[in-house]
């Protein structure tokens, strides 16, 4: 999990849409072939945040959302309480302006031996 709890504080306004994009072409996410959904390319509504993540069940038996994967928010559901040891200078448990978050990109991206374009 820490590495997730990297990601969520490096890209806190990131979030999955319906579809990715590849050059000028949108692609949902739903499968083309594959044995999970019984229709086949069957999507899975609700989409967006609010979507169902099969085959992820709570206590209550309900599936959850894409909302409660945000786990480092103070009001996150499930508390998972996660953290990821300091790491470049980020820290994770920490809040960060959008430019203290873009530094640490960019840390993390030369650390690894990529260049990020600057804002």
């Amino acid at each position: 999990m820490g590495i997730l709890a990297l990601w969520e504080w490096c890209y806190r306004d990131y979030w999955v849409g319906d579809e990715y994009v590849k050059g000028d072409v949108a692609y949902p996410w739903t499968q083309q072939r594959g044995t999970y959904a019984q229709v086949y390319n069957e999507q899975i509504l609700p989409t967006g945040a609010r979507g169902a993540l099969y085959p992820f069940r709570d206590e209550k038996g309900e599936y959850w959302t894409l909302e409660q994967t945000r786990f480092l928010d103070a009001d996150s559901y499930p508390k998972l309480y996660y953290s990821y040891q300091e790491f470049l200078g980020v820290k994770v448990d920490q809040k960060a302006t959008d430019d203290e978050r873009h530094a640490a990109r960019a840390r993390i991206a030369k650390f690894k031996g990529l260049n990020l374009k600057p804002l």
